[in-house]
């Protein structure tokens, strides 16, 4: 998650105009899921060299054990 040092002037209009620009270009450098296209802010699954998410990863490549059972 991205925290921003607090800097308050007088206009709080201003102060989150300024927040919100540094947090659009902090998301901006983050990686992206190479299968829903959301931005990665903590850990990344590299499999085969596709960037994927936590969610995606799971719902794509794992399997139950109990498909393994014969």
């Amino acid at each position: 998650e991205f925290l921003m040092s607090v800097y308050r002037s007088g206009d709080p209009v201003a102060d989150f105009a300024r927040w919100d620009k540094a947090q659009q270009e902090w998301e901006a450098k983050l990686p992206h899921c190479e299968c829903c296209g959301e931005p990665i802010d903590d850990y990344v699954w590299n499999i085969a060299g596709e960037i994927l998410c936590d969610d995606c990863a799971r719902e794509k490549y794992m399997q139950s054990a109990e498909d393994y059972v014969r």
